[in-house]
């Protein structure tokens, strides 16, 4: 079984980040465009071994079109603005692609570890890669809840909210 906690990432600081430091958490994987708010999650399992690993992805329609460097200063000055910093368990990492030729090697080993939310990928005029596959992450907060070894569980539709997920969250953290 593919384990995600096997790969290292940078950060939105280019330091490269080892994703077996959340070895025990149970982890949501989701790409993300910069105005993201998943701490309703976060207040709901506050101190459990619960993470958010977030990838910001430019593919669908360039709703992430800032440089790493420019994402935190989008959350904290403009939405949700008012000096925002994400909690500590929402880690935010470089920018990826999630789909396509380029896609890192995370999100090829998801996909294929989980069936696809729906059969209709959408629009391809929104889709920014080739070749376009069955598998491909359809839009932006696209989930994958990951149990505490890494190892994708649940694919989540990206119209999901964030409170559909407690029930699979809170049995996986009892297990």
């Amino acid at each position: 079984q593919y384990s995600v906690y096997s790969n290292q990432v940078f950060n939105l600081h280019k330091q490269n980040v080892n994703l077996s430091r959340f070895h025990n958490e149970v982890t949501l994987l989701i790409n993300v465009a910069t105005y993201l708010n998943y701490s309703y999650l976060h207040q709901h399992f506050n101190g459990r071994n619960f993470s958010v690993l977030a990838f910001p992805c430019d593919q669908f329609h360039l709703e992430e079109p800032g440089e790493d460097s420019e994402i935190l200063n989008g959350l904290m000055y403009v939405r949700p603005g008012n000096g925002y910093v994400p909690h500590p368990k929402l880690n935010i990492f470089g920018k990826i692609k999630v789909n396509g030729r380029h896609e890192h090697t995370i999100y090829k080993n998801v996909k294929a570890s989980c069936p696809p939310t729906t059969l209709n990928l959408g629009s391809t005029r929104n889709m920014y890669w080739n070749p376009v596959k069955s598998t491909d992450i359809t839009w932006n907060f696209n989930k994958f809840l990951l149990d505490k070894n890494g190892v994708p569980r649940y694919r989540i539709s990206s119209d999901a909210s964030p409170t559909s997920l407690i029930p699979y969250i809170t049995t996986m953290l009892s297990e």
